[in-house]
């Protein structure tokens, strides 16, 4: 906690990291800034090299849906707006005007949730994009595949669900229904949960140049977020 009672995390880097290394990265991190990226706020060079960042009071989307929250479940609007806020932030970091930037280990344990339940991406590595390893474009569609993996994951609920099989149904155009998070009880918008999947496997094809990119991705979901909007318009003016 700061001295004005400010909440913040602490991240204590490796040994070995070389000074001007580290005050080019937080100069370059201090520039990147948007709503569903964890912001930081600050280091300390002095004894351990440390970054200061934003403190998110619900912890990270791995112990919401795989840990001991029994009492607190994500509902599936909650669901949707934490997979869309991922899409914006991984978006964001593709297309930023100064330097795009690959994250290069999406997962859900890097997700993590403020005091909204807002999705916020942490541990974007400045450095990864350069890596001679792969190609840009080929570590983009990297972060594509593993935001897939992410969707698949918040809407079932499982820590590994099955992609062969969830293409299965999509291609055969069947009933996904039975791969839903059961904690949800139903309480699921049934066509908005197909579209959805149906996203996830695509961002996961096996062949890089079929991925759609994150600005495709985002597009499709807020869609389905509309979709539900107007669908539960209408039921209030029937009803």
């Amino acid at each position: 906690m700061m001295p004005s009672g400010m909440r913040v995390a602490i991240k204590r880097l490796k040994e070995g990291v070389e000074v001007c290394h580290f005050l080019d990265e937080i100069c370059e991190k201090a520039k990147i800034r948007h709503p569903n990226l964890v912001g930081i706020i600050g280091y300390c060079n002095k004894g351990d090299q440390s970054l200061v960042y934003e403190y998110c009071l619900n912890g990270d989307l791995a112990t919401w849906l795989l840990g001991d929250r029994m009492t607190s479940i994500l509902t599936w609007q909650q669901r949707m707006n934490i997979s869309i806020g991922i899409a914006r932030g991984l978006w964001y970091l593709h297309h930023n005007p100064l330097k795009k930037i690959c994250h290069g280990d999406m997962k859900l344990t890097k997700i993590l949730l403020n005091e909204k339940l807002e999705a916020k991406i942490s541990d974007f590595n400045l450095s990864r994009y350069k890596s001679k390893e792969k190609t840009g474009q080929e570590k983009i569609a990297n972060d594509v595949f593993n935001f897939g993996i992410l969707l698949l994951q918040i809407m079932t609920g499982r820590k590994s669900t099955s992609i062969a099989e969830a293409r299965d149904a999509v291609l055969r155009k069947g009933s996904l229904s039975g791969l839903a998070d059961p904690r949800l009880n139903g309480a699921y918008d049934s066509a908005a949960f197909q579209n959805a999947m149906s996203i996830a496997v695509h961002c996961t094809n096996p062949s890089e140049r079929e991925r759609p990119n994150m600005e495709e991705v985002l597009q499709k979901l807020e869609q389905i977020q509309t979709q539900i909007l107007v669908r539960t318009n209408c039921k209030d003016v029937i009803y």
